[in-house]
């Protein structure tokens, strides 16, 4: 097509565009319907997608080696932290006692020692640990001349015990002594040698500066050690 207007000429040319033609969704499918008189019930299910595979990680069980260590150290555990026996000791001096606990706790670390000055106190103590631990003190270490009451009124006095209760033997005595074993009164002589004390179970181990230890079950600090750690590791 051409156009003028005045001097100037125009051409246009037309442009035919072809409609585009869309063709209409597919009809949903109809539901299946009831006959008539029948209830009829609709049901709609989802598809789940497929689940991606896992890979489930057990723990491999313990062979019987590993059982047997794990037993073993649990065993080793409870042994460490038992604080159930204790040791009396008896002695108006201090560096015997000492050296009696230190030789106690070479053998056993967790053995409670309980102290006492002489033969009244250790008794008091006893009856402490009686009524606060419900038990007995694994053994009893004690000297012989001691203020207020000495070792021999105190093996006696532990022999009346044990008697009173109808019982054949006490708490294992361990004397530990200077002396000859012997002592003089004024009713006659008191001696823990050939069961002149008559309690039992009692070893006698003579103090290194003990002049007369013939009659004893041992001598000094080796023979103390000895039958502390016989008691330690039977009582």
């Amino acid at each position: 097509v051409d156009l003028s207007f005045g001097h100037a000429k125009a051409r246009f040319i037309p442009i035919y565009v072809t409609p585009l033609r869309v063709a209409p969704a597919a009809a949903p499918s109809p539901l299946p319907t009831p006959a008539p008189g029948q209830k009829g019930q609709l049901k709609l299910t989802r598809k789940e997608p497929a689940a991606s595979p896992r890979i489930s990680l057990q723990p491999a069980a313990p062979d019987q080696d590993d059982l047997s260590r794990s037993a073993f150290m649990e065993s080793v555990k409870a042994s460490m932290q038992s604080t159930g026996d204790l040791v009396l000791v008896v002695d108006d001096e201090m560096a015997f006692r000492s050296l009696i606990k230190r030789s106690i706790r070479k053998f056993s670390p967790n053995i409670q020692v309980i102290e006492a000055l002489n033969g009244k106190e250790a008794l008091e103590k006893l009856t402490e640990i009686r009524e606060k631990h419900k038990r007995e003190p694994l053994f009893i270490v004690t000297d012989l001349s001691m203020p207020l009451m000495d070792g021999w009124e105190l093996v006696e006095m532990l022999k009346k015990d044990y008697q009173s209760r109808g019982l054949h033997q006490g708490i294992p005595v361990i004397v530990y002594s200077s002396t000859n074993g012997e002592r003089g009164t004024f009713f006659g002589k008191k001696t823990i040698h050939q069961n002149g004390a008559g309690y039992s179970p009692l070893i006698k181990v003579a103090k290194e500066a003990c002049i007369d230890a013939t009659k004893y079950d041992a001598k000094g600090e080796e023979g103390l050690v000895t039958w502390l750690q016989y008691f330690v590791e039977h009582g």
